[in-house]
């Protein structure tokens, strides 16, 4: 039973954090799954997601997608648990527990998982395991090590494409102490080589792509300004920018309320963080005026990482005194505004406080006084610090993490759809706005036109799931943003043809002219499409007026109607 002590406090947190007793799915903001995992060749040079996705595939055919999804959530979490007891298990095991806890309970996983970037938790995970090979390395300057350390680096960037950033900078500071240790240029050299050409050789199909061939991507990026750093940035409230950083909230997502802050009904969770932090300060600062530490360059680096992360993480928001440091990385630095939400940094100053939080418990509890006491007792007390701290992620995050399935109505129209569009490889160009831009085709159009859309079913607010949901069709579906002051950032010009009719000019109002309707219906079929599909989700009403009105001038017909949806067929 000892034996298997950590496998079972994993899986009993684990139970208390994520809803196992019912199947269908997490329909979250930015994670969404389907009854059929989308999976293409295309992907290889477009997507950094490709062989997850190719995972993904091979295992739905042996279980449903559902349960897939599930699993890449615990996974997730063995990850952020596993790192830990490697790192330590030569040092002493138990503490491993208490790092993961902290790793597992605290606002940035909580704020993050809740709203679907499982991604970048998944990405978080694997870099940890780029940290420990490195460790290992620079200790043993074995090439197995550096190689494995490599591998999981290019790995991360297969999840989260933004760990570039974090892994460059963790790279470097650890080479810098390293080579201020031992003076060997050639070794440090010869580290920075070596990662770099197993990353590139391993992710250079989507990559180059992205980079030489991508225009949509490239001036996605360049559009990429002051409104997006104003909608991303790292917040201020509650207390002040400084302090939420420090105490790892200030996600974006905190100021829209689509979730249960962290601190409600919370009302100690200030002093819960300030007493962890004075610990993990005290705690550091012992470890290096310790002469006999083993491990003082490691501290040295998590510290310097900790400083990096934490000036990065307050971006240009506010008054932030370090603001011009960021705004010069931004002018100045290729590709960095890609990293368009600083709280990504955050999860730095996550590892480098559980780091150092194991190292506190070690020493309270080998203390003579809870020995000789209570040790299981204050243990538990130990342990509990964290959930204490992010108790909202507790019974499936306090109720919020709730699985649902697509209405059947959705469904029977999916199986619609595979009757009247047998062929989904339509021609790859349907029309043509100019003499250098051509128009993919569709077979329906999908309305309201939002990116992010309320749905009744999965009650709240989601990613638009209908082009990945119907595949029996080709979908034209939005891709706006609407975020802050942000519209839309597409250069898709079926999407810009779209929106000549509804926001921001909004041409069709309380009424169509004849001349707006033909021009609306003869764009449709320059894009190929014969179907509009209305979702009867958040404000459809007002799109579903107009359909009423050009169903009246004949140009379009009714032809499903039910409590979810209501498709019309464009006359010819």
């Amino acid at each position: 039973m000892k034996k298997y002590s950590h496998i079972i406090i994993f899986l009993s947190l684990s139970i208390l954090t994520l809803p196992f007793y019912q199947k269908w799915y997490f329909l979250l903001l930015d994670n969404t799954f389907f009854p059929k995992i989308d999976f293409t060749l295309n992907m290889f040079f477009e997507s950094n997601f490709f062989l997850f996705a190719a995972i993904f595939k091979a295992l739905s055919y042996i279980i449903p997608s559902w349960l897939i999804q599930r699993l890449f959530y615990i996974w997730t979490l063995f990850l952020l648990w596993f790192w830990w007891y490697k790192l330590l298990e030569n040092r002493t095991k138990i503490w491993a527990y208490f790092a993961w806890i902290l790793m597992i309970f605290n606002p940035y996983v909580y704020a993050h998982m809740l709203d679907g970037q499982i991604w970048i938790t998944a990405g978080i995970s694997t870099i940890l395991f780029f940290y420990l090979f490195l460790i290992r390395y620079l200790d043993s300057r074995r090439y197995k090590d550096i190689l494995l350390s490599s591998l999981f680096w290019a790995f991360s960037m297969m999840w989260m494409s933004h760990s570039m950033f974090f892994i460059f900078s963790g790279l470097g500071i650890f080479l810098i102490f390293d080579y201020i240790r031992n003076k060997d240029i050639r070794f440090s050299l010869k580290s920075s080589f070596i990662p770099f050409v197993i990353i590139l050789a391993l992710n250079s199909n989507w990559i180059l792509w992205n980079i030489l061939w991508n225009w949509w991507l490239n001036q996605t990026v360049w559009q990429i300004g002051s409104e997006h750093f104003q909608a991303f940035a790292t917040g201020s409230w509650k207390i002040n920018l400084y302090f939420n950083t420090l105490s790892l909230h200030g996600f974006w997502w905190e100021r829209q309320w689509r979730y249960i802050q962290t601190y409600f009904d919370n009302d100690n969770w200030k002093i819960l963080f300030s007493v962890l932090f004075l610990i993990v300060i005290f705690w550091a600062y012992s470890r290096l005026r310790n002469k006999a530490n083993i491990d003082k360059r490691i501290d040295h680096a998590f510290l310097a990482i900790w400083t990096v992360a934490y000036i990065l993480a307050l971006w240009i928001s506010g008054d932030n005194i370090f603001a011009p440091i960021t705004q010069f990385l931004y002018d100045h630095m290729p590709f960095y505004k890609w990293l368009r939400e600083p709280q990504k940094w955050v999860w730095i100053l996550l590892i480098v406080y559980a780091y150092f939080w194991w190292y506190w418990v070690d020493r309270i509890y080998r203390s003579s006084f809870v020995q000789k006491w209570y040790p299981k007792i204050i243990a538990a007390w130990l342990l509990s610090v964290p959930i204490l701290y992010t108790p909202t992620m507790l019974l499936w995050f306090n109720w919020q993490l709730f699985v649902t399935d697509y209405p059947k109505e959705w469904y029977s129209l999916n199986e619609d759809f595979k009757i009247r569009f047998q062929d989904n490889g339509k021609q790859e160009k349907c029309g043509y706005l100019d003499k250098w831009t051509s128009l993919k085709c569709y077979d329906v159009l999908v309305l309201p036109w939002h990116q992010y859309i309320w749905l009744k079913f999965a009650k709240r607010t989601i990613a638009n799931p209908s082009e990945w949901f119907f595949h029996n069709a080709s979908i034209l579906q939005w891709d706006n943003m609407e975020m802050g002051n942000i519209y839309t950032q597409t250069l898709r010009p079926e999407s810009r043809i779209i929106e000549k009719y509804i926001w921001p000019k909004w041409i069709f109002k309380d009424s169509v002219e004849d001349s707006e309707m033909e021009s609306f219906i003869q764009d449709l079929r320059w894009l190929g499409i014969s179907e509009i599909l209305i979702l009867k989700e958040s404000d459809y009403k007002k799109y579903m007026d107009i359909m009423d009105i050009i169903e009246k001038k004949w140009k379009i017909r009714a032809i499903k109607d039910n409590d979810r949806l209501k498709l019309f067929r464009v006359n010819k």
